[in-house]
């Protein structure tokens, strides 16, 4: 994927702290492109993360099937990607306060989606 056509687009952003791999949550945010840095741009909590487009999934693309076991585990991870078009890994220092709590089958996807478990 090109990073201009993240542009505009609405992605949900799984952090993982590179300081405690416990230490994870999410954020939505718009992509934004300026010719030469792709970013998502959050609104709560209000920050700038560099994004990379090689990580990034269409959500259509995220096997919610293949890694929850359970009706409650895929209703519980189609929530927090509802109004997503994409979904991506981006690695911290630490997890931004008002970051949202991340359901734990979404972890699975790092080791399942290539370059995540990196």
């Amino acid at each position: 994927m090109e990073p201009r056509d993240l542009d505009g687009r609405s992605i949900l952003a799984i952090l993982v702290s590179t300081k405690d791999s416990w230490d994870h949550a999410t954020v939505s945010g718009v992509g934004r492109w300026n010719g030469s840095l792709l970013s998502l741009e959050c609104s709560d909590p209000p920050i700038s993360l560099p994004l990379a487009a090689d990580l990034t999934l269409p959500v259509a693309a995220y096997p919610i099937d293949r890694l929850c076991k359970t009706l409650e585990e895929r209703a519980s991870v189609r929530s927090v990607l509802t109004g997503n078009e994409y979904v991506t890994v981006i690695r911290v220092p630490t997890v931004p306060e008002g970051a949202r709590p991340i359901p734990e089958p979404m972890l699975v996807a790092m080791a399942w989606a290539p370059g995540w478990h990196q």
